[in-house]
């Protein structure tokens, strides 16, 4: 998959080893980035957002340094840039 995949929620919670609903608890904890909406009723993740927290949690990061790491990647989103075709 490309480096922009984006994954919906269900397909995001399997990535982290969670159920759906226990996204939901983490994201209000900082604990995974906040879903994109990307349509009227439909949200999802950049993939590398969910590889990153994953590598973190396989690291051993405390709950503090994800949360450190999620503002960091959230931060990261405004940093748009169009890549020449």
């Amino acid at each position: 998959m490309g480096e922009n995949t984006m994954l919906r929620r269900k397909q995001a919670a399997k990535e982290f080893g969670l159920c759906v609903s226990q996204t939901y608890v983490q994201e209000s904890k900082g604990l995974i980035p906040k879903f994109i909406s990307i349509g009227a009723r439909a949200k999802a993740l950049p993939q590398r957002e969910v590889y990153a927290v994953n590598d973190a949690r396989i690291a051993g990061k405390s709950d503090d340094e994800i949360r450190e790491i999620v503002k960091t990647l959230m931060k990261q989103r405004n940093n748009f840039s169009l890549k020449a075709a």
